[in-house]
């Protein structure tokens, strides 16, 4: 999208889940689960001024939101130590919201949202130990790689004949696991 082409994204919040199936004893089946909002700083700004060609009376700036809800099936490989690689394909749901109705004029308003259904494929490398106190319960940090490539949109009406999504995100993830 070329309007955020060279905007930073910091910090996302992100929660998820993983549900493991042993295969033997150096290969597991996950399926997993993960929420994830980003948000991209003052992507538009709106500039008032008094009369045409007069001085700046007030201007504001408006956030653009992505919101993703990310499925994927991975082949787990174990390695020694507490390590281990995660590869396989994902489905995702990612929403682009942005909003913004002038004040005290009902007419202005932008209400653009854009729903993309999302194909790719994702990696991870994790590292898994227990924590000694705590029987099955285990401290894990992880690093994940996703591609998504939009294969439709809900586009309300829009002609997105020529519009194309990609999102490549590296996620880091530090958190603990439980053993059922």
């Amino acid at each position: 999208m070329k309007m955020m082409k060279g905007k930073k994204f910091g910090l996302q919040k992100s929660f998820g889940f993983q549900v493991h199936k042993e295969l033997d004893e150096d290969a597991i089946i996950t399926l997993s689960y993960d929420y994830t909002t980003m948000k991209a700083p003052s992507v538009f700004t709106l500039v008032r001024t008094q009369e045409a060609h007069s001085e700046l009376s007030s201007s504001d700036s408006y956030d653009l939101i992505f919101e993703g809800q990310h499925f994927g099936a991975f082949y787990k490989m174990l390695y020694a130590d507490g390590f281990s690689l995660d590869i396989g394909p994902v489905f995702s749901f990612v929403t682009r919201k942005f909003y913004y109705e002038v004040p005290n004029n009902s007419e202005f308003k932008i209400d653009d949202r854009l729903v993309s259904y999302c194909l790719g494929a994702a990696t991870a490398i994790e590292y898994a130990t227990p924590v000694g106190f705590m029987p099955n319960t285990f401290f894990i940090a992880s690093m994940r790689i996703r591609y998504e490539h939009a294969v439709g949109f809900s586009a309300r009406g829009r002609d997105l004949s020529n519009y194309y999504q990609d999102f490549l995100t590296t996620h880091l993830n530090v958190g603990f696991g439980f053993k059922l």
